[in-house]
């Protein structure tokens, strides 16, 4: 009896010991080996989601550097318009640590919304993309129809002519 008492203490300190010498070891934080890329918000510049009218002209300025960790150089910028469903991609190889580049775009010559991605990867792939969306707006100019001359020279009722939107 004695024999099994010391066997199952054995057993128990054993069991005991093992479960708390060993310690789940945390596993470490991800590090994120993308580039870093940003708009640069300065006057004259679109920076985030913006209404243009029909085919007007802007211009995006964007920042993009090496990763501090990786330290690995960029190697292709591009940018992808995308209207409809149908996407249009420009690709730009640089070999580059850092990266101050202004894209002069413009609206489609279409009313609807057209996102705008840019997106800068470096010689590991790593990739860093951000975006906007322009919302283009049809170019409503007003003018008035030809009887305006007929008003101002035979003075008549302006009742008769209507103002015209042009698209």
């Amino acid at each position: 009896m004695k024999k099994m008492w010391y066997i199952f203490s054995s057993i128990l300190l054993s069991g005991i010991l093992l479960s708390t010498s060993c310690t789940k070891t945390s596993d470490p934080e991800p590090v994120d080996m993308a580039p870093a890329m940003s708009f640069v918000t300065e006057t004259g510049y679109v920076s985030g989601d913006a209404t243009l009218k029909v085919d007007s002209a802007f211009d995006v300025k964007i920042s993009a550097s090496s990763n501090t960790n990786s330290k690995a150089t960029l190697v292709n910028f591009s940018v992808t318009r995308i209207f409809n469903g149908f996407d249009t991609t420009f690709n730009n190889p640089i070999n580059v640590n850092v990266m101050n580049m202004i894209v002069h775009g413009q609206a489609i010559n279409q009313v609807g919304q057209e996102q705008w991605k840019f997106k800068v990867t470096d010689a590991q792939n790593n990739s860093r993309e951000i975006g906007f969306t322009i919302t283009t707006v049809a170019n409503k100019s007003t003018r008035l129809s030809s009887c305006v001359s007929k008003i101002i020279k035979t003075n008549t009722s302006a009742s008769r002519c209507s103002i015209v939107s042009a698209d």
